[in-house]
């Protein structure tokens, strides 16, 4: 036992990472999902040519709007895009180094999960802010899509048409795979942060209240609907600042008004669907018609999306048994099987 553990000090594991606008989850080999923690890090601008870094994950998000001076606290994924690679290089640094055993004389391959667009210019800029920090000693991408249905249990190598339909918090990846490859995929502006704006504006427009993105978020977990039920109405008491006299103020939403709010966005992510199915081959859609369609990502746990979705399309949606963590579950399976499952990697 002694003797094990002191091996696999000497050689570092490889680590699946899915980079997330609201949540990054690491994977790591033979000890499966080690992190789940929020996109944001807070940094000291003072601290040049050193490590810079206060806080990561959770802790970092109860500092968003609460520092200033030279400490900062930012999302650098924002809308399912990266908007500073450094800042993310400095987070998925430090949370290795919390959450994940470091070898002495290795250092671990990585495998990070890429949406469909993501550009061969960002791959780029992402091996080289990680080289340039010394994490890694190999740099692997995965698309999210092929992950998702991985983690869902998908045979994604057989001759069969399989659909899924990832809702993050930035972006929605809706794809279709079949014969070890993504033979359809669409990336949508729609997610989490998409929900929590509308929810936002709808609260300032109607109730002439300014509520927090934080607040938006809770309102969104707990009380969002794609279908909208008499029988779990409530009135939600809602704090903020009164767009007129800027004092603080409480209103009471109505679970109406926050369905109403997200349904352009929802409607549109159906007919989204429904124009995959009427573009694809009879074949494919023989097969998904068969075996339904795969809903996936924190955003799919927005209640009766699945249902919203059937009525628009007229094909099964089944959710995931584990939506916030399927991405991040089918990577892992690479990283555990990492030179016979090379093949499903972007290089």
């Amino acid at each position: 036992m002694l003797l094990s553990r002191t091996v696999s000090r000497l050689f570092a594991k490889d680590i699946a990472i899915d980079l997330g606008t609201s949540n990054t989850l690491l994977f790591e080999s033979l000890n499966g999902i080690v992190a789940s923690e929020a996109s944001v890090i807070s940094i000291d601008r003072r601290l040049h040519g050193k490590n810079p870094v206060i806080e990561v994950g959770k802790q970092a998000k109860n500092m968003l709007g609460k520092v200033a001076g030279p400490i900062i606290a930012v999302q650098p994924i924002q809308y399912g895009v990266i908007k500073d690679f450094m800042a993310v290089s400095y987070m998925v640094s430090a949370l290795i180094n919390r959450y994940c055993m470091r070898g002495i004389f290795s250092k671990p391959r990585i495998v990070f999960t890429v949406a469909s667009d993501f550009l061969e210019t960002e791959k780029e800029s992402i091996r080289e802010s990680i080289f340039a920090l010394g994490i890694a000693a190999e740099v692997f991408f995965l698309e999210k899509s092929l992950a998702s249905a991985l983690g869902a249990d998908m045979i994604v190598t057989a001759p069969m048409g399989n659909m899924i339909i990832d809702v993050g918090g930035g972006k929605t990846e809706v794809a279709i795979v079949s014969l070890g490859g993504i033979v359809y995929s669409v990336s949508l502006p729609i997610g989490g942060m998409y929900f929590d704006d509308e929810i936002t504006r709808m609260i300032r427009s109607k109730y002439s209240l300014m509520i927090g993105c934080q607040t938006a978020e809770e309102i969104k977990k707990h009380f969002a609907a794609a279908i909208f039920s008499k029988k779990n109405s409530v009135n939600i008491p809602v704090k903020g600042r009164d767009q007129s006299s800027g004092n603080p103020r409480m209103a009471y939403v109505t679970s109406y008004d926050i369905c109403q709010s997200l349904e352009m966005l929802i409607s549109r992510l159906a007919e989204e669907v429904r124009f995959c199915l009427e573009t694809i081959s009879a074949e494919l859609v023989s097969d998904i018609a068969k075996h339904g369609i795969f809903l996936t990502g924190g955003g799919s746990l927005i209640r009766y999306l699945d249902k919203y979705i059937e009525r628009v399309v007229g094909v099964s949606v089944i959710r995931v048994k584990d939506p916030m963590c399927g991405t991040i579950l089918g990577a892992g399976k690479i990283v555990e099987n990492l030179e016979e499952l090379q093949e499903f990697l972007c290089l």
